[in-house]
Protein backbone atom coordinates (compact mmCIF):
# COMPACT_ATOMS: atom_id res chain seq x y z
CA UNK A 1 0.00 0.00 0.00
CA UNK A 2 2.99 2.36 0.45
CA UNK A 3 3.08 3.01 -3.31
CA UNK A 4 -0.41 4.49 -2.90
CA UNK A 5 0.75 7.14 -0.42
CA UNK A 6 1.43 10.73 -1.48
CA UNK A 7 3.72 12.75 0.81
CA UNK A 8 3.78 16.51 1.44
CA UNK A 9 6.51 17.20 -1.10
CA UNK A 10 4.66 15.42 -3.88
CA UNK A 11 1.36 17.04 -2.89
CA UNK A 12 2.98 20.47 -3.14
CA UNK A 13 4.04 19.67 -6.71
CA UNK A 14 0.63 18.29 -7.71
CA UNK A 15 -1.69 20.69 -5.85
CA UNK A 16 -2.37 22.86 -8.91
CA UNK A 17 -1.99 20.14 -11.54
CA UNK A 18 -5.24 19.90 -13.48
CA UNK A 19 -4.24 16.51 -14.95
CA UNK A 20 -4.59 14.94 -11.50
CA UNK A 21 -8.04 14.97 -9.89
CA UNK A 22 -7.49 15.79 -6.23
CA UNK A 23 -10.54 15.04 -4.11
CA UNK A 24 -11.13 16.34 -0.59
CA UNK A 25 -13.52 13.84 1.02
CA UNK A 26 -14.28 15.93 4.13
CA UNK A 27 -17.79 17.21 4.82
CA UNK A 28 -18.61 20.64 3.29
CA UNK A 29 -18.77 22.35 6.71
CA UNK A 30 -15.26 21.09 7.49
CA UNK A 31 -13.99 22.54 4.20
CA UNK A 32 -15.79 25.85 4.83
CA UNK A 33 -13.97 26.30 8.13
CA UNK A 34 -10.58 25.66 6.50
CA UNK A 35 -9.93 25.61 2.73
CA UNK A 36 -9.16 23.28 -0.14
CA UNK A 37 -5.66 22.25 -1.20
CA UNK A 38 -4.79 23.75 -4.59
CA UNK A 39 -7.25 22.89 -7.33
CA UNK A 40 -8.91 20.06 -5.43
CA UNK A 41 -12.65 19.47 -5.42
CA UNK A 42 -14.81 18.58 -2.44
CA UNK A 43 -16.70 15.30 -2.79
CA UNK A 44 -17.68 14.10 0.70
CA UNK A 45 -16.96 10.42 1.34
CA UNK A 46 -20.71 9.69 1.59
CA UNK A 47 -21.23 11.07 -1.95
CA UNK A 48 -18.14 9.52 -3.52
CA UNK A 49 -19.67 6.30 -4.82
CA UNK A 50 -22.47 8.21 -6.55
CA UNK A 51 -20.03 10.74 -8.02
CA UNK A 52 -17.56 8.17 -9.35
CA UNK A 53 -19.95 5.42 -10.37
CA UNK A 54 -23.51 6.61 -10.93
CA UNK A 55 -23.36 10.30 -11.80
CA UNK A 56 -23.58 11.02 -15.54
CA UNK A 57 -20.53 12.85 -16.96
CA UNK A 58 -22.55 16.05 -17.36
CA UNK A 59 -23.68 16.00 -13.72
CA UNK A 60 -20.13 15.41 -12.49
CA UNK A 61 -18.78 18.29 -14.59
CA UNK A 62 -21.56 20.61 -13.48
CA UNK A 63 -21.16 19.78 -9.78
CA UNK A 64 -17.37 19.72 -9.60
CA UNK A 65 -16.13 21.74 -12.57
CA UNK A 66 -13.91 18.89 -13.75
CA UNK A 67 -14.25 15.97 -16.17
CA UNK A 68 -15.50 12.75 -14.62
CA UNK A 69 -12.53 10.40 -14.12
CA UNK A 70 -12.15 7.17 -16.06
CA UNK A 71 -10.57 3.98 -14.71
CA UNK A 72 -6.95 5.09 -15.31
CA UNK A 73 -7.36 8.78 -14.39
CA UNK A 74 -4.81 9.91 -11.79
CA UNK A 75 -6.61 10.77 -8.54
CA UNK A 76 -5.46 11.73 -5.05
CA UNK A 77 -7.77 11.66 -2.05
CA UNK A 78 -7.31 13.57 1.19
CA UNK A 79 -9.34 14.46 4.28
CA UNK A 80 -8.40 15.85 7.70
CA UNK A 81 -5.95 13.23 8.95
CA UNK A 82 -5.86 10.55 6.25
CA UNK A 83 -8.32 7.93 7.54
CA UNK A 84 -11.25 8.85 5.27
CA UNK A 85 -8.84 9.42 2.38
CA UNK A 86 -7.73 5.80 2.64
CA UNK A 87 -11.38 4.67 2.76
CA UNK A 88 -12.04 6.78 -0.36
CA UNK A 89 -9.10 5.16 -2.16
CA UNK A 90 -10.35 1.68 -1.26
CA UNK A 91 -13.84 2.61 -2.49
CA UNK A 92 -12.47 3.98 -5.78
CA UNK A 93 -10.42 0.83 -6.29
CA UNK A 94 -13.49 -1.34 -5.63
CA UNK A 95 -15.25 0.64 -8.39
CA UNK A 96 -12.45 -0.16 -10.86
CA UNK A 97 -10.27 2.96 -10.61
CA UNK A 98 -6.65 1.87 -10.92
CA UNK A 99 -4.65 5.08 -10.59
CA UNK A 100 -5.73 6.43 -7.22
CA UNK A 101 -3.53 7.37 -4.28
CA UNK A 102 -4.04 9.15 -0.99
CA UNK A 103 -2.31 12.00 0.82
CA UNK A 104 -1.65 10.40 4.19
CA UNK A 105 -0.84 13.66 6.00
CA UNK A 106 -4.00 15.26 4.59
CA UNK A 107 -5.25 18.69 5.70
CA UNK A 108 -3.67 18.45 9.17
CA UNK A 109 -0.16 18.22 7.71
CA UNK A 110 -0.81 20.62 4.81
CA UNK A 111 -2.22 23.38 7.06
CA UNK A 112 0.71 23.08 9.49
CA UNK A 113 3.12 23.84 6.60
CA UNK A 114 0.99 26.34 4.65
CA UNK A 115 -0.53 28.94 6.95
Amino acid sequence: MSDKIVNLEEMEKLADDTDTLIIDVREPDEVKSTALIGKSVNIPLNNLQHALKDAPKEEFSKLYGRSKPVSNSPMIFYCLKGRRALQALELAESLGFKNGRYYKGSWAEWSSKHH
